[in-house]
């Protein structure tokens, strides 16, 4: 019986503490995203692109 209480408290601060570093590494990612700066618009090209010739 002992086991049995041994084992299953085992098994349950396992999942807490996996469930909680798991949420840490999803919030940390998170962050890192969002300081992660996207330009809207794509930097102006040095030369006008040429329109293709028709077919």
């Amino acid at each position: 019986m002992i086991t049995m209480i041994l084992i299953s408290s085992a098994a349950m601060l396992t999942g807490i503490v996996g469930s909680f570093v798991i949420w840490r590494f999803d919030a940390h990612r998170a962050d890192e995203i969002e300081q992660t700066v996207v330009p809207i618009r794509p930097a102006a090209s040095p030369k006008p692109i040429e329109p293709r010739p028709a077919a």
